[in-house]
């Protein structure tokens, strides 16, 4: 956030520092750089992320149709686990592991549906299904993202 602007907790930013640009995760705001004042002598705390490795598990999860991400203005809720394994595998992603009311499985009937979905690793999703519309009680976050507009795939 450039100066004054609003911060990840809700505040608003009165020091210089400021984002190069952005995207969008699950539940914060992040930046593809920083500047940051020469002299500049208080507190901050950083995270930096990189591209996750082949087998990978990653730390920081974000919605599976967040801008960027393989099911980006998809329309993958709702889709029965067949429709949505295919869209996965000729978006790159070859593998899915499925959570369920029950617990994870590595495979369920392509007849249920699929509520939502994270990448687990850069080549995995991990997919909250069910065999009905009905999205299954498990503890977690709602993974949402909801910036799909027309033309924006």
């Amino acid at each position: 956030m450039r100066g004054g602007e609003q911060t990840a907790e809700g505040g608003r930013r009165k020091d210089a520092i400021g984002t190069i640009d952005g995207c969008v995760t699950a539940d914060f705001p992040c930046a593809i750089g920083l500047r940051i004042p020469v002299g500049y002598s208080k507190k901050i705390d950083i995270t930096l992320g990189r591209q996750g490795r082949e087998g990978e598990r990653y730390t920081m999860l974000a919605s599976i149709d967040a801008p960027g991400e393989p099911l980006h203005c998809t329309g993958f809720r709702g889709a029965r686990v067949d429709r949505v394994v295919a869209l996965l595998r000729s978006r790159g992603v070859p593998g899915a592991v499925f959570v369920t009311a029950d617990g994870e499985r590595a495979t369920v009937p392509g007849s249920w549906y699929v509520h939502e979905g994270v990448l687990r690793s850069a080549g995995t999703a991990r997919l909250l299904v069910g065999p009905t519309h009905r999205r299954p009680s498990v503890p977690g976050p709602r993974m949402w993202a909801d910036d799909c507009r027309k033309g924006s795939s």
